[in-house]
């Protein structure tokens, strides 16, 4: 913790090119030093059990007289605000050099903010996702509201807010419904209902459908890698967005039906080409219709009119979605 002279600051070159002007820039002197808040407090501890002329001997070694009278004067204004910097209690306050206290320069009020930030969490105890846009266009909506002109809702102001009311971004963890409580009665009437409206219409089996998607592709939105990498890839097929749509079907006498998969392609852009495709390929391309034929013949399946005998299914739209 000494300091450099000024022979020190003077022999020190700084590189880069030869000034042809003759003109070069100051030289630094340092003549004076920034202290931390972790720095202080340590001085402050070290300073009520041994006193002063043993602190300025031990941290500012080789001072003069005139430097010890200016060291000392220092400490002093160090004990006068020993509350602010003992106040300094968490890491990243002791590493800073500087500070002032939470919600200065800030155009909302506290109160204001910590009603914005009360919305916050009772969205969050409901399950509700709450984005950086929805908190900057509830904040533009409250300023609006109370009058105060000039507010824009900034990323600065955001990262601030966030750090004065104890919030971070954080990734989804899982996700779910809030059932009814009332859930299981409703799903009883309606089971009677059916029941009911079966008999009067004298339906004897009930069949339901229902659609589902299944990806190609399953990409982990997290994966285990070198501490500090600030890239982190992960090899894929480029096919995480792609699905294909799977209907099941299935009676009230327990009776399942085979899925029935339906492939989305866009039709083709050339007239020949499509007509090609629906003739020869039932509306698929050459790619899809060529790898779902391989398939059919390694599984020993048969197709018939766009349909495949057997599960599973296929079929065309004939609307361009296929």
């Amino acid at each position: 913790m000494s300091e450099v002279t000024d022979e020190a600051a003077q022999s020190h070159v700084r590189p880069g090119r030869t000034s042809l002007k003759g003109i070069h820039s100051i030289p630094r002197r340092y003549v004076r030093r920034a202290y931390s808040y972790g720095a202080k407090q340590a001085i402050l501890r070290e300073l009520d059990t041994h006193g002063f002329d043993h602190v300025i001997t031990v941290h500012w070694r080789g001072a003069s007289q005139d430097q010890r009278r200016r060291i000392s004067r220092l400490l002093h204004s160090w004990k006068a605000s020993r509350a602010k910097i003992e106040g300094a209690n968490t890491v990243d306050k002791r590493k800073a050099y500087k500070a002032r206290p939470s919600g200065v320069s800030c155009i909302l009020s506290a109160e204001t903010e910590d009603s914005l930030g009360c919305w916050v969490r009772a969205m969050r105890a409901e399950g509700v996702p709450i984005s950086q846009q929805m908190i900057m266009l509830r904040a533009q909506a409250v300023a609006e509201r109370e009058g105060i002109a000039g507010f824009a809702a900034s990323s600065q102001w955001l990262e601030g807010f966030k750090v004065r009311q104890k919030l971070s971004l954080r990734t989804r963890g899982s996700q779910g419904q809030q059932q009814p409580e009332d859930l299981q009665a409703k799903a009883e009437a309606f089971g009677r209902l059916v029941v009911a409206e079966a008999a009067r219409l004298g339906v004897k089996e009930v069949w339901n459908a229902d659609e589902t998607a299944v990806f190609f592709e399953l990409i982990p939105r997290r994966t285990v890698d070198t501490t500090g990498t600030r890239t982190v890839w992960v090899r894929c097929a480029g096919a995480d967005k792609r699905r294909v749509s799977v209907l099941l079907l299935a009676c009230s006498g327990e009776a399942k039906k085979a899925p029935f998969i339906v492939f989305k392609e866009a039709p083709s852009k050339v007239p020949e080409r499509q007509m090609e495709n629906e003739t020869l390929r039932n509306g698929f391309g050459a790619c899809l219709g060529g790898a779902r034929k391989a398939g059919g013949q390694r599984h020993g399946l048969c197709e018939q009119d766009g349909v495949v005998d057997r599960a599973p299914h296929c079929q065309v739209d004939r609307d361009g979605v296929r």
